[in-house]
C-alpha cells in the first residue's frame, strides 16, 4: 500500500514539473519578441505618469542596470499577462 502511495505521489509530483516548464516556455516564448520592443512598451507605460510629472521633471534610473533591467521586466510581466489565460488552464488542469 505504502508503494502505490508513494508511486502516486512522483507521478503527481512528474505531472507539476511538466506543467510547470510548459509554463515557463509559453512566457519564454511570447517573451522573446516583446523583449525587442521593451522601451517601446516602458514608454508606453510610463507616459501616463510623464504627463503628470511638473514641467521639466523627469524619471531617472536609481541604479546603474535599472535602465536595462526595467523595461526587461515590463516586457516579462505583460508576457506573463499574455500568457496568463494558459497559465490558469495548466494549473486547473493539474488540479
Amino acid at each position: 500500500m505504502a508503494d502505490e502511495q508513494q508511486e502516486t505521489f512522483l507521478s503527481h509530483l512528474v505531472e507539476l514539473r511538466d506543467r510547470l516548464i510548459r509554463i515557463l516556455i509559453a512566457v519564454g516564448v511570447v517573451f522573446v519578441p516583446l523583449a525587442f520592443y521593451a522601451r517601446e512598451l516602458y514608454s508606453l507605460l510610463a507616459d501616463p505618469l510623464l504627463k503628470k510629472l511638473p514641467a521639466g521633471g523627469q524619471m531617472i534610473a536609481t541604479d546603474v542596470v535599472g535602465v536595462f533591467l526595467v523595461p526587461m521586466k515590463v516586457s516579462l510581466m505583460t508576457a506573463f499577462l499574455v500568457v496568463l489565460p494558459y497559465v490558469l488552464y495548466q494549473v486547473w488542469a493539474f488540479v
